[in-house]
């Protein structure tokens, strides 16, 4: 159904719910009567999100399900929502607001009084739950609509707690709800808070192991792989499919690092049995199975901050290994199309591994994408200390002609130690000079 332009879906055991929850109300007058409150209160308790989201740009649509209602805040590409912690407070504030007035509406209107017992059922219900539940609504517990508004203001005064302390609170507030609701005999409160529990304990679980996980990418950038591999060893039970697979990402890529292909195929079929790879994983199998072009297709589909993360290490670890597989893998690599800024990455992690062969030909391809001068004057270093000066000179008058326009560096780089004696390298150095002399005058 459709109700104000929203879109508002209405599932079986929403019914079957109001219907158990309001079995010893009375007679089936009075279970009517529940059952229509219970709607009524719940459509117009999520109408106010859904008004409230539809003010800051959201696409929301309504659904009322067996834990009571939900609204669904789609985003148009095309009009991207305004966000921030006030956007979540007003949207989080307003499904309880939208239930204190609508219970503030049916008591007023019934101040005049009631003529049948059914109509004072109606008003009382009515009051019970839009006033009653609206306010116990306001609880900081995730996920209700007061753990929503706890998380706003904490995510604007103390941000650094945000992901952690909404959930500490919820365990708290929940275990104290669930040990009085079996008390008092409470026993739907009893339910739904240890639902609320449960969710908080995973998601701090969650947060720990994801934490562990981000230390060991960090071991990684260091390049410490025995600390990467104990903390992801420490990961013996993820609490959820997501950290069981950035688990597995890493365990192949360290693997792959330590130029173990055993342990990396071992690793990869566990991880590839149960989901989809990584389009970087994918380029990894692609090119061993000879598969270039499709290597090519699934390494352009990755961002470049993950592939200087990722590739510039594996690659520099195996034109380091002492398997001329390995070796090839790397050659393979360093062929592939990428970036300007991973180019320069990739050939400044070879340059100082001391591969200048493979380094030559990274800047060699970055100067033909960009001409930079400097890409031909790191061309020129690697020359240089493979013991070719001629090819080394060569290069460098290409930086020279590029714009390279510093020959203070030129002299004081030990990289071009070498050249230093040989008249041509002289040439050019005087030849900056005149350049930075003739630009100086005009």
């Amino acid at each position: 159904m459709k109700l104000f332009g929203f879109e508002i879906k209405i599932r079986h055991e929403f019914l079957l719910v109001a219907l158990l929850l309001g079995y010893s109300i009375g007679d089936s007058t009075a279970l009517v009567i529940w059952c229509g409150v219970l709607f009524i209160s719940v459509l117009f308790h999520e109408l106010g999100h859904a008004v409230v989201a539809r003010h800051f740009g959201y696409r929301p649509w309504i659904e009322l399900y067996g834990m009571g209602g939900l609204t669904h805040c789609e985003v148009d590409a095309s009009a991207p929502p305004r966000t921030g912690w006030l956007v979540d407070l007003a949207i989080s504030v307003a499904g309880p607001g939208a239930g204190l007035l609508l219970g503030g509406l049916v008591y007023l209107a019934s101040r005049g009084g009631t003529s049948s017992e059914e109509a004072k059922l109606f008003v009382s219900q009515m009051l019970w739950v839009n006033v009653g539940w609206s306010l116990w609504n306001l609880l900081p517990v995730l996920p209700m609509d007061g753990g929503h508004v706890f998380t706003a203001l904490v995510t604007r005064f103390v941000p650094r707690y945000r992901f952690s302390l909404p959930h500490w609170v919820t365990l708290a507030i929940a275990t104290l709800s669930v040990v009085g609701g079996l008390f008092w005999r409470q026993w739907w409160i009893a339910y739904l808070m240890a639902l609320s529990l449960a969710r908080s304990w995973r998601a701090l679980g969650e947060l720990r192991q994801g934490r562990r996980v981000g230390q060991a990418w960090g071991f990684w950038d260091t390049g410490d792989l025995t600390a990467a591999q104990r903390e992801l060893s420490a990961l013996t039970r993820p609490v959820t499919d997501q950290i069981r697979y950035k688990k597995s990402e890493l365990e192949i890529l360290l693997a792959l690092r330590a130029c173990d292909a055993d342990a990396a195929k071992a690793a990869f079929d566990r991880y590839a049995s149960s989901r989809a790879s990584s389009t970087f994983l994918l380029a990894v199998v692609a090119l061993d199975r000879g598969e270039l072009d499709e290597a090519e297709r699934l390494i352009g589909e990755n961002s470049s901050a993950l592939l200087e993360r990722v590739l510039v290490p594996l690659v520099t670890a195996w034109a380091g290994a002492t398997d001329s597989s390995w070796i090839a893998r790397a050659e393979v690599w360093v062929r592939l199309p990428m970036a300007a800024e991973v180019l320069q990455a990739l050939g400044a992690k070879l340059f100082y591994a001391n591969h200048f062969e493979l380094s030559l030909e990274v800047h060699e391809r970055l100067f033909g994408l960009t001409a930079a001068p400097f890409a031909a004057y790191n061309a020129a270093c690697c020359l240089a200390r493979a013991s070719q000066p001629d090819a080394a000179l060569i290069w460098l008058e290409r930086a020279r002609v590029a714009g390279l326009g510093d020959p203070e560096a030129l002299l004081g780089d030990d990289d071009l130690s070498s050249l230093r004696a040989r008249p041509e390298f002289i040439r050019i150095v005087e030849a900056i000079r005149a350049a930075n002399a003739t630009s100086s005058v005009a």
